[in-house]
């Protein structure tokens, strides 16, 4: 099968693939763990009305093509991958002016109204394009289940496309489809105290684990959005 053959046959399954999920009702998306979006499926809500179009363009033959960095196979967008997701377009994309973002993100009402402490900032990846955040990730949970909640996000730390190859080629847990962590947690640019790394492979304790070393690595952006948007909620009263 030729090149152009091969490209025709995949529009072609992606086209019924989208016809078939546009079809679904919310109650039936709910139900879906993996996406396969079009750039017009994109609401890009992080980005100017009138650059939409743009951005669109731009994201149409990636997202057509969006392949798992490693091994080459093809995926969607997953529910709880977001820093694989995101280094997957990232890599695809493979231009300078697409980067590959981690940080903390909230719904905004999480900061409205009577505060609920139960409502942390969590940890989370995200690429900009010609610098407009777009998070396909956050795109899937509002196609799914449509809300009119906005969220907001607090970058920690920017990889570039070289950068994040470079990375991605020296940390051997990178690839692990058991692991799919952030990439700064992979690369060990943190320290945890010994008492945490005696208990960290302890049954049980794995997913504590996890958590603890995800809000240790990102409590400077933690602090700074839980800042921001208490004084953006003082002032609203």
């Amino acid at each position: 099968m030729t090149l152009s053959k091969m490209a025709f046959v995949q529009r072609r399954w992606r086209a019924e693939k989208r016809a078939e999920r546009n079809a679904l009702t919310i109650q039936e998306r709910s139900f879906l763990d993996t996406w396969y979006p079009c750039a017009i499926d994109l609401a890009l809500p992080h980005v100017p009305e009138k650059e939409r179009p743009h951005i669109r363009r731009r994201l149409r033959p990636w997202l057509a093509n969006l392949w798992h960095p490693y091994d080459g196979r093809q995926i969607g967008v997953e529910q709880g991958f977001c820093w694989r997701t995101a280094q997957a377009l990232t890599v695809t994309a493979g231009v300078h002016d697409v980067k590959y973002g981690e940080g903390v993100w909230n719904l905004l009402s999480d900061f409205q109204g009577v505060q609920d402490k139960s409502k942390q900032s969590e940890p989370h990846a995200w690429v900009t394009v010609d610098g407009y955040l777009v998070d396909l990730t956050g795109e899937f949970y509002a196609w799914r289940t449509p809300a009119k909640d906005e969220s907001v996000y607090e970058p920690f730390r920017e990889f570039s496309y070289l950068e994040l190859s470079q990375l991605l080629h020296d940390v051997p847990d990178a690839y692990d489809e058991s692991v799919c962590k952030s990439l700064l947690i992979l690369v060990g640019k943190y320290k945890l105290p010994r008492y945490l790394e005696r208990r960290q492979n302890e049954f049980g304790f794995s997913r504590v684990f996890d958590d603890w070393s995800e809000r240790l690595v990102f409590r400077p952006a933690i602090r700074r959005i839980q800042a921001r948007y208490k004084i953006q909620g003082s002032v609203r009263q």
